[in-house]
């Protein structure tokens, strides 16, 4: 299939862009796990380290973070780590590039998806606090199955009121609009 095709290829230039085995195999779980925690970094990488041989362990996380950010820049792709307030540091691979790619293999959003979730970050937006939890409960309900899965995908939080917020992966990957929308910009931490 393509998609099997596109991950060899994915492996090939990996493998070319001078990781070395624990490193790959850190970005490897990295990537699949979205966003993680600084804890759950660590934790990946400390497995890792269990799993490799000597030749091939990673540094510490900071380092480890670097070499993998050098590598990704070849194709457009960043490790992000940003501090939310009041939580410890997440991480994240983000695509760089606006191209072709990212919009075709990017966001599988429908038009109805995407409205309700800008819908969702303009109410948060308005809400005063440094914490911008918002009332979500007003939404109808195909809005709120929207909301749902912004959840479970990382990109919105909500608490047990039905109130919500904005999560890590969104402030990651699309800071830009929510800056638009008066939500602030978290601190990024660069690699």
């Amino acid at each position: 299939t393509a998609w099997w095709s596109s991950l060899l290829l994915w492996r090939a230039r990996v493998s070319r862009m001078g990781l070395e085995g624990g490193e790959q195999a850190f970005l490897q779980m990295l990537l699949a796990a979205r966003v993680v925690s600084e804890n759950k970094a660590q934790s990946m990488l400390e497995a890792v380290r269990d799993r490799m041989e000597a030749g091939s362990l990673p540094g510490d996380l900071e380092t480890t973070l670097k070499r993998v950010n050098r590598a990704l820049k070849l194709m457009d792709l960043e490790v992000r780590t940003m501090a939310l307030p009041q939580q410890e540091r997440v991480h994240a691979v983000v695509n760089l590039a606006a191209d072709d790619i990212a919009e075709k293999h990017g966001s599988k959003m429908q038009h109805n998806e995407i409205r309700a979730f800008r819908n969702a970050i303009s109410i948060i937006g308005e809400c005063d606090g440094e914490d911008k939890w918002a009332a979500l409960g007003d939404l109808n309900k195909a809005d709120q199955a929207v909301v749902e899965d912004m959840v479970q995908r990382g990109w919105l939080a909500v608490d047990s009121q039905r109130r919500g917020r904005i999560a890590a992966r969104s402030f990651l990957e699309i800071p830009d609009l929510l800056e638009s929308h008066g939500i602030e910009r978290p601190q990024f931490i660069y690699h």
